[in-house]
């Protein structure tokens, strides 16, 4: 209750440790800058209740002429610790109250001056970190440094890639349907090229003057057909799903190559808007 009612009176005090707060209140005690001493012991009161700168306090305030501030603490201190130094408080509190029954007016303390670099966040100061030099923290002048915009990185744009990963996908399929194409058909092509050479075994057979040359002939023309059987077996097992399926991946290839340049085509054509309000 007694720190609202102060915050009413004074604002908000100055928020640092305690070492730096009680170094700034002793300054202002020993320069008799009394307003100020009671500013930064309002400060460390804020952090933690204690009797005896609840008495300092007071004491400043009324040295200061804030004597109905100055009442307020001292009664604090009656409250807060009845017996520390009971006949002094006593004496002071009729000391002050003779002064306002007197007709003294008493005056509310200012805050003082913020003292950049005292690593004491007081007034309109939005950091302090003890020095007056810019950082990442806090600038020289106890202000805060502006944020850093974060760098946008802008996505991929969809409409330029879809093209190339037309062209290249239908090209990668296409290349690779030719090659299907190729392996398939070689059975194919082992086989009519074997058969004229059957024929010509087959004439070296009936030509042969000997029993010898008929013999060998003869094996030649067997091995001969062993090897188209073998041709025609694998162009029927697996040559023509090859040459078919390598077929169809061209055309899928040249398809989304096809597709792939039209879409690039388009995509560089500038967008015509045709006059009428509102047009630059």
């Amino acid at each position: 209750m007694l720190l609202l009612l102060l915050l009413g009176l004074v604002g908000a005090p100055p928020r640092g440790d305690v070492a730096a707060l009680n170094q700034e209140a002793m300054h202002r005690y020993q320069t008799e800058d009394w307003c100020g001493a009671l500013y930064y012991a309002e400060g460390m009161l804020a952090l933690a209740e204690t009797e005896k700168v609840l008495l300092n306090a007071a004491r400043a305030a009324s040295n200061g002429g804030d004597l109905a501030r100055a009442l307020v603490l001292y009664e604090r201190v009656s409250q807060f610790a009845p017996t520390f130094k009971a006949d002094d408080v006593k004496k002071e509190v009729a000391e002050v109250r003779e002064r306002i029954a007197h007709g003294e007016p008493g005056t509310s303390c200012p805050v003082p001056p913020a003292t950049c670099g005292n690593a004491l966040i007081e007034a309109a100061e939005a950091c302090d970190d003890g020095n007056v030099v810019d950082d990442a923290s806090c600038l020289a002048t106890c202000v805060l440094p502006a944020p850093i915009a974060a760098v946008a990185i802008p996505p991929p744009d969809g409409e330029n890639t879809v093209p190339l990963v037309l062209g290249v996908g239908g090209a990668v399929v296409g290349g690779l349907g030719a090659v299907l194409g190729i392996v398939g058909v070689l059975p194919a092509l082992s086989y009519l090229g074997g058969v004229p050479q059957q024929a010509t075994l087959s004439r070296r057979y009936q030509d042969a003057t000997s029993a010898q040359a008929r013999t060998n002939a003869g094996v030649d023309i067997v091995q001969q057909h062993a090897a188209l059987e073998e041709s025609a077996r694998d162009w029927n097992q697996q040559g023509q799903w090859l040459l078919w399926t390598g077929i169809a991946a061209v055309g899928v290839g040249a398809a989304g190559g096809v597709a792939g340049v039209v879409l690039s085509h388009n995509s560089e054509e500038p967008d015509s808007q045709p006059p009428g309000r509102g047009a630059p």
